[in-house]
């Protein structure tokens, strides 16, 4: 800048919609088969009234919450794993992966593909006495 030239501050109002904008409870979704397994998890579990966020943090598909996020004094019980099949999951990927959730205070969940077009969650909880 040049001696005498000084900045100015531009307010401009930014109308962003609220979450009460936005009626989310009233869509009705019906996801094609052709959408990915990963993609049919999450409308599944979202559907069911579950909270789900990014879960590569802690070596899942997805973190799963029971109740709103946003809240600070709510954390995941989940980390979930969204596969075709068991099959895909070694012995030894499966125990980190339970190693892991259990060091964290989560359960592991374990979406896989059912009969048909079908989606099963399994959750495993490794509690010690």
């Amino acid at each position: 800048l040049k001696a005498g030239n000084s900045l100015k501050s531009i307010e401009a109002p930014i109308n962003l919609p609220s979450k009460a904008d936005i009626p989310i409870n009233n869509l009705d979704i019906t996801l094609p088969i052709k959408c990915t397994l990963k993609q049919r998890a999450f409308s599944m579990l979202t559907q069911r009234g579950f909270y789900l966020t990014d879960g590569s943090k802690f070596g899942g598909d997805f973190l799963v919450y029971d109740a709103d996020p946003a809240s600070s004094s709510n954390h995941s019980k989940w980390i979930a794993l969204v596969l075709q099949s068991p099959a895909e999951m070694t012995q030894s990927a499966f125990v980190r992966h339970a190693r892991l959730a259990t060091f964290t205070g989560k359960r592991l969940m374990v979406v896989i593909q059912g009969s048909g077009e079908a989606l099963v969650a399994l959750e495993y909880s490794f509690a010690f006495a």
